[in-house]
């Protein structure tokens, strides 16, 4: 009986470096999420720094020009955390979106991974009726001494 051969071995390899890919795509995309989040809980932790510098301050010596630097820097901050929310918004449906490219590839993969070891599992199961039946078509030795 001839050696087992997967017909679609060739397709396994390339979804499996596909997958790989997918796979590569969606960590980079996961570590670019979490560094746009933590951008932006820097940016909001230097929000409530501010906050708090600024009630600090409304204890003490009323100056205007003061004031109103403070706030227009709390404004400052706070647009530019609206804008990084909307980053994190945007690379988080990026990380979505690899991660559902990453799950398909791996779907495929795992088709013709079961669809090779059902084949395997044939196979041997044809491998093993033949040796028997060779086994039992020998005559028997007897070893008479």
């Amino acid at each position: 009986m001839k050696k087992f051969r997967f017909s679609l071995e060739r397709v396994l390899r390339v979804r499996n470096l596909q997958q790989q890919l997918r796979l590569a795509e969606h960590k980079r995309a996961e570590r670019a999420l979490a560094a746009q989040q933590q951008k932006l809980e820097m940016f909001a932790g230097e929000r409530d720094l501010q906050c708090d510098s600024m009630q600090e301050a409304q204890q003490h010596e009323f100056r205007t020009a003061d004031r109103m630097n403070d706030w227009m820097y709390l404004q400052r901050l706070e647009r530019i955390i609206t804008y990084q929310k909307a980053v994190v918004v945007e690379y988080s449906q990026h990380e979505q979106a690899a991660k559902k490219k990453f799950q398909l590839a791996r779907q495929s993969c795992l088709g013709l991974e079961k669809l090779g070891d059902r084949q395997r599992h044939e196979w041997f199961g044809e491998f093993i009726k033949e040796e028997q039946k060779t086994a039992d078509d020998r005559p028997r030795q007897r070893h008479r001494d």
